[in-house]
Protein backbone atom coordinates (compact mmCIF):
# COMPACT_ATOMS: atom_id res chain seq x y z
CA UNK A 1 0.00 0.00 0.00
CA UNK A 2 1.22 3.45 -0.84
CA UNK A 3 1.32 5.95 1.55
CA UNK A 4 -0.83 8.77 1.39
CA UNK A 5 1.12 11.85 0.47
CA UNK A 6 -1.19 14.80 1.67
CA UNK A 7 -2.04 16.26 4.78
CA UNK A 8 -5.08 15.91 6.27
CA UNK A 9 -6.62 18.39 8.65
CA UNK A 10 -8.93 16.87 11.08
CA UNK A 11 -11.99 19.32 13.50
CA UNK A 12 -14.27 18.15 15.64
CA UNK A 13 -18.09 19.39 14.56
CA UNK A 14 -20.21 20.69 17.37
CA UNK A 15 -23.10 21.20 14.86
CA UNK A 16 -22.19 17.70 13.25
CA UNK A 17 -21.44 15.79 16.43
CA UNK A 18 -18.35 14.23 14.03
CA UNK A 19 -15.04 15.01 13.18
CA UNK A 20 -14.34 16.40 9.66
CA UNK A 21 -11.68 15.54 8.29
CA UNK A 22 -10.12 17.92 5.28
CA UNK A 23 -7.40 17.61 2.39
CA UNK A 24 -6.60 21.29 1.82
CA UNK A 25 -4.00 21.11 -1.13
CA UNK A 26 -7.52 19.17 -3.02
CA UNK A 27 -9.37 22.08 -1.88
CA UNK A 28 -11.86 22.55 0.75
CA UNK A 29 -14.71 20.65 -1.06
CA UNK A 30 -12.57 17.23 -0.22
CA UNK A 31 -13.52 16.19 3.19
CA UNK A 32 -14.98 13.42 5.28
CA UNK A 33 -16.49 13.20 8.26
CA UNK A 34 -16.21 10.53 10.70
CA UNK A 35 -16.81 9.09 14.73
CA UNK A 36 -13.06 9.30 15.14
CA UNK A 37 -10.93 10.84 14.08
CA UNK A 38 -8.88 7.62 12.18
CA UNK A 39 -12.01 6.69 10.86
CA UNK A 40 -12.26 10.53 9.25
CA UNK A 41 -9.22 10.44 7.97
CA UNK A 42 -9.48 6.78 6.46
CA UNK A 43 -12.90 8.01 4.77
CA UNK A 44 -11.32 11.53 3.15
CA UNK A 45 -8.11 9.44 1.99
CA UNK A 46 -11.39 7.66 -0.01
CA UNK A 47 -12.37 10.58 -1.61
CA UNK A 48 -9.41 12.16 -2.10
CA UNK A 49 -8.25 9.48 -4.64
CA UNK A 50 -11.59 10.14 -6.18
CA UNK A 51 -10.88 13.46 -6.42
CA UNK A 52 -7.63 12.92 -7.83
CA UNK A 53 -8.92 10.13 -10.58
CA UNK A 54 -11.16 12.99 -11.75
CA UNK A 55 -8.55 15.93 -12.04
CA UNK A 56 -6.42 13.13 -14.07
CA UNK A 57 -8.98 11.96 -15.98
CA UNK A 58 -9.86 15.80 -17.28
CA UNK A 59 -6.45 16.75 -17.85
CA UNK A 60 -6.48 19.14 -14.67
CA UNK A 61 -3.52 19.56 -12.59
CA UNK A 62 -2.45 17.44 -9.72
CA UNK A 63 -1.22 19.30 -6.67
CA UNK A 64 2.03 18.44 -5.30
CA UNK A 65 1.74 15.91 -2.19
CA UNK A 66 2.36 17.73 0.53
CA UNK A 67 3.39 15.48 3.60
CA UNK A 68 6.00 12.68 3.19
CA UNK A 69 5.50 9.45 5.40
CA UNK A 70 6.64 6.25 5.40
CA UNK A 71 4.49 3.43 6.00
CA UNK A 72 6.00 1.35 9.21
CA UNK A 73 7.21 -1.64 8.59
CA UNK A 74 6.42 -4.94 10.48
CA UNK A 75 8.27 -8.09 11.12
Amino acid sequence: MEAFRYRIVIDWSERDKAFIAQVPALGFTCCADGPTPAKAAKEVMIVAGMFLEVMAKHGEPIPAPDADYELAKVG
